[in-house]
């Protein structure tokens, strides 16, 4: 993941400075606590910025090292395709922690689940279906015949590997 590059290499991650970016710190700091202290929003001069096209391939990974010894100090990094596991996989760890929800958060969530789910504490797989990206291509399907084996497959894995 380029902003866990960021952290293996020693770089702070920063985005270009933008006021509706601005406005969400304050919430992505309550919900995300340890995101906030990474992320800085930052408005480099143009003689400091390189833009760079990356992940421009839906079928094919796109290393992020390659971006690592680049001379500039800031890179914008327009990149479409990043939904390879191969990007986040060795970062994972660091994503969870990074990804890790607030106090406040936690106590809504959990608050929550205790009112739904009350003495059931069996594991819980959640499906989401981006169904809006297979109506335009007609190369990719989400047919019942395909969802529920793909369903059932990770189910399985993640049964497993976790030992339910």
């Amino acid at each position: 993941m380029l902003v866990d590059l960021g952290i293996k290499f020693g770089d702070l991650h920063h985005y270009t400075e933008l006021e509706d970016q601005m406005k969400t710190m304050p919430e992505i700091a309550r919900v995300f606590p340890k995101m906030a202290e990474v992320v800085h929003i930052k408005t480099p001069t143009s003689a400091l910025l390189k833009k760079y096209h990356f992940a421009d391939d839906c079928c094919k990974f796109d290393n992020p090292k390659k971006l690592l010894n680049k001379p500039e100090k800031y890179l914008k990094i327009w990149g479409n395709y990043l939904q390879s596991y191969k990007f986040y996989h060795p970062f994972r760890n660091e994503i969870r922690e990074l990804l890790t929800c607030g106090s406040d958060v936690m106590r809504t969530v959990d608050f929550f689940a205790q009112s739904i789910f009350k003495e059931d504490k069996s594991h819980k797989m959640c499906v989401h279906i981006r169904r809006g990206d297979f109506l335009t291509d007609i190369m990719l399907e989400t047919t019942k015949e395909f969802t529920v084996p793909a369903i059932k497959f990770a189910y399985d894995y993640i049964k497993s590997e976790k030992e339910m």
